[in-house]
């Protein structure tokens, strides 16, 4: 059975799921739009913090802290201000074209 890997956030007590492996992460979820936005919001979020990549299965502390995604108003804001960025962004493009 493998071993979930979380992004956590010492400082807000929170985590995001990142992937699995074995002794070592060897599954980045990555490529679905969905799982990256809500990697995006997390990192936007926490802009400026020390972040870790830990093992949920060896850092037992890590089911302490809450999960990303469980529709706080934080995590709403922090997607709205990603959302905003990324209009502003191709917007910058559009100009620039």
């Amino acid at each position: 059975m493998s071993q979930t890997y979380s992004l956590v956030c010492h400082e807000t007590r929170q985590r995001v799921w990142v992937g699995q492996g074995w002794g070592r992460m060897e599954s980045f979820y990555s490529g679905e739009p969905d799982t990256m936005k809500h990697l995006g919001t997390f990192l936007a979020a926490h802009e400026g913090h020390s972040l870790e990549l830990l093992c949920n299965d060896t850092h037992e502390q890590v089911y302490d802290y809450r999960e990303w995604g469980d529709g706080t108003v934080a995590e709403e804001q922090a997607l709205a201000d990603a959302e905003g960025t990324q209009a502003i962004h191709r917007a910058t493009e559009t100009d620039l074209a």
